[in-house]
């Protein structure tokens, strides 16, 4: 049961209740903007005739549909290639194929398939695309989902892929009617059928897979913990993949990283006032320092036991909002020494004990959220609490800044003079000739990449404490999109031409072999656009990559810095 008051401004104050019955009922209480219990209506959609599979425009007026909900694969029909004779001699060809066949079988003429229904040509119909999908599959009068891993029978379907990736969270719980086919396409059932299955493999509270609607009382750490488990190609994807779970709408910046669910965050504290959003555990390898904010779902995996609970702050109404100085919020505070404070949240556990996190004082009124789980805070604690309206500090979530140098290795050959190599399937390796770095200053090195290509810089060292030499190999490149970097140092020669070109086409392989669910182990190298890091020859190498339109298309421009560090510098 959800019960809506409207306050003032259009805001609402929802009251959400489970079980009215039980002995202690489970109320939930929140605060909206007029625009969070709003879904917008699409006004545009490519669809797929099911007779002939061709694609037509819809602006306004959009027809029953089908929809498939699938994982991709290789080889995957894009809305360029359906129109095309060679489209069906395509591995993704035949789900399309055979989704149409079915809607046929059903009675629709139209259906939707991601792969060829977004024209991904056009960023702004790509964004208003992922912007849309939720409510597409909403609309949807049946979801086909897709098992391609799994056979009628074989006992695969709880732990299949379709249940790992990130964007068939929303294919799963957005429609009103699933049916599930095997990847023979043979009929397995409805979610309703399935939910016992579905429940074991998801871990999401039966009442939100049976009744859509419910999802609306779902706090933000639930949602979130629903994708804790799930996964995307793109890092940028764990938060645009829950866009229309959280009812938010927010432009598409692929290569912000992290930064993306960060955004989604920001966004959706202007709707809510809800802080579960705040109730977020640390993990070792996936959070910044000095942060309100989580910076991956996977944050959220024990969130979804937690409810909210009314404010604690007696005459506010526990708004809060993001300011130059960070987060701007009144919490109830017990202090815990000088400089330490347990902050409150509007949010209790399972066991009905409040959350708390903890925050460092760095300034009057100011405070960071250190690196420690969050904890439990009793009733008899909370009397010793205080309100304090503090601003805690944020941090900047554009993409890490890392370097990896895992391997130090020797080589017989010198570099030679070489201008372009071409490599296989059109990869264009551009070599640098060898340079010695004997001065004091730095010495800078400026060239142009473009996408699929590779540049390779050898640099000599000398060391100015005992004058031995050593030198550097870095790799450069522009794949998918974005550079990468590899370096290795030693005391060998560097490599000749044929070693270099080994070196990239084996590196090119670990980046095509990299698939979803398993990635290649390139421990070496790192999708950066920026890095610093000491060599073991005391010099500091910096690498900048800034991206340039062109003509050609997109290209990026890498500048290499190289000077002894400040320890070894000459005076």
């Amino acid at each position: 049961m959800s019960l809506l008051v409207v306050a003032s401004h259009g805001w609402t104050w929802q009251l959400k209740a489970g079980c009215i019955a039980s002995p202690q009922p489970d109320f939930h209480l929140s605060l909206h903007s007029p625009s969070y219990l709003q879904h917008s209506t699409p006004r545009t959609m490519w669809l797929l005739d099911t007779a002939t599979l061709k694609l037509r425009y819809f602006i306004t007026t959009i027809p029953d549909y089908v929809i498939l909900s699938h994982t991709w694969g290789e080889d995957e029909v894009s809305f360029d290639d359906i129109a095309q004779p060679y489209a069906k001699d395509m591995a993704g060809y035949s789900k399309i194929s055979r989704c149409c066949a079915q809607a046929v079988e059903a009675g629709f003429e139209w259906a939707w398939v991601d792969t060829c229904c977004i024209d991904k040509r056009s960023s702004a119909e790509l964004s208003e695309a992922i912007n849309s999908m939720y409510k597409w599959y909403w609309n949807a009068a049946i979801c086909y989902a897709y098992i391609s891993d799994c056979l009628i029978g074989d006992d695969k379907f709880t732990s299949s892929r379709w249940f790992k990736r990130g964007w068939t969270l929303q294919e799963l719980l957005a429609p009103d009617v699933i049916e599930f086919f095997d990847s023979d396409w043979r009929f397995m059932g409805t979610k309703s059928g399935l939910l016992d299955e579905i429940h074991a493999a998801t871990k999401i509270e039966k009442q939100y897979l049976l009744e859509r609607n419910a999802i609306n009382i779902a706090t933000v750490a639930a949602k979130f913990s629903w994708a804790s488990a799930r996964t995307t190609t793109r890092e940028e994807d764990m938060a645009y993949c829950l866009l229309g779970l959280v009812r938010v709408n927010m432009p598409m910046l692929y290569g912000e990283g992290s930064g993306a669910f960060y955004r989604l965050q920001l966004e959706m504290i202007k709707q809510t006032n809800e802080h579960t959003i705040f109730a977020w555990d640390s993990n070792e390898d996936g959070w910044h320092h000095a942060s309100m904010f989580a910076t991956s779902p996977v944050q959220f995996v024990s969130g979804a036991g937690l409810r909210t609970t009314l404010p604690r702050v007696q005459g506010k109404l526990g708004t809060h909002e993001i300011t130059n100085h960070g987060l701007s919020i009144t919490l109830p505070c017990i202090s815990v020494d000088q400089n330490r404070v347990i902050a409150v949240l509007n949010c209790l556990e399972s066991t009905g004990n409040h959350v708390g996190v903890w925050l460092e004082r760095t300034g009057s009124g100011v405070y960071r959220r250190p690196p420690l789980p969050r904890t439990v805070v009793t009733v008899e604690d909370i009397q010793e609490a205080t309100a304090e309206s503090m601003h805690i500090e944020q941090f900047d979530h554009s993409p890490k800044q890392e370097a990896y140098c895992e391997c130090s290795m020797g080589f017989d050959d010198p570099l030679g003079e070489v201008d372009v190599w071409r490599l296989a399937r059109g990869h264009r390796l551009a070599l640098l000739a060898t340079h010695h770095l004997h001065t004091d200053g730095p010495d800078i090195r400026s060239f142009i990449i473009r996408e699929n290509e590779f540049a390779c810089l050898g640099i000599e060292f000398m060391t100015l404490s005992s004058e031995t030499w050593a030198r550097l190999f870095l790799f450069v490149g522009l794949h998918g999109g974005r550079p990468w970097i590899i370096h290795m140092s030693g005391l060998g020669e560097l490599p000749g031409p044929w070693e270099i070109a080994t070196e990239v086409e084996k590196t090119r392989k670990l980046f095509e072999s990299q698939t979803n669910d398993q990635p290649a182990p390139l421990r070496y190298c790192h999708y950066v656009d920026s890095l610093t890091f000491h060599t073991e020859t005391g010099h500091v190498l910096e690498v900048l990559a800034r991206k340039k339109c062109a003509k050609e298309g997109l290209q990026w421009r890498l500048k290499v810095t190289i000077e002894p560090s400040p320890q070894n510098r000459c005076n």
